[in-house]
């Protein structure tokens, strides 16, 4: 007789099918789309404003690290020339061109 029970209760455990008393509890894959759609608009955003720091970043690197100045003037320390040389002022002209290239394609990035 206790056997009985026992295997009874066991069966009734493993058909037991959960009732919802509310429908609105329903688990549903829908419920989040809002917020994911706003999540992924936050997620668009954020990449931009990451793209245009990074930019930045770049830029400024440039500007704040990159000393083109000292570095032409070493360039036409190595070349030993004299400063009253014809080829001095040529290479100056040129190094001088070639830094304000670099500036300027610097700041389109």
């Amino acid at each position: 007789m206790v056997y009985r029970r026992r295997m009874a209760a066991k069966c009734a455990l493993a058909t037991f099918t959960p009732t919802w008393v509310n429908p609105s509890t329903h688990p549903s894959i829908t419920r989040h789309e809002g917020e994911i759609e706003k999540l992924k608009i936050q997620i668009q955003n954020l990449q931009k404003e990451n793209s245009e720091l990074v930019s930045k970043t770049a830029i400024t690197f440039v500007h704040d690290f990159v000393d083109f100045e000292s570095m032409r003037d070493r360039i036409l320390f190595e070349l030993k020339l004299g400063r009253q040389a014809s080829g001095y002022k040529a290479a100056q002209k040129a190094l001088n061109r070639l830094i304000t290239e670099l500036k300027r394609i610097a700041e389109t990035f």
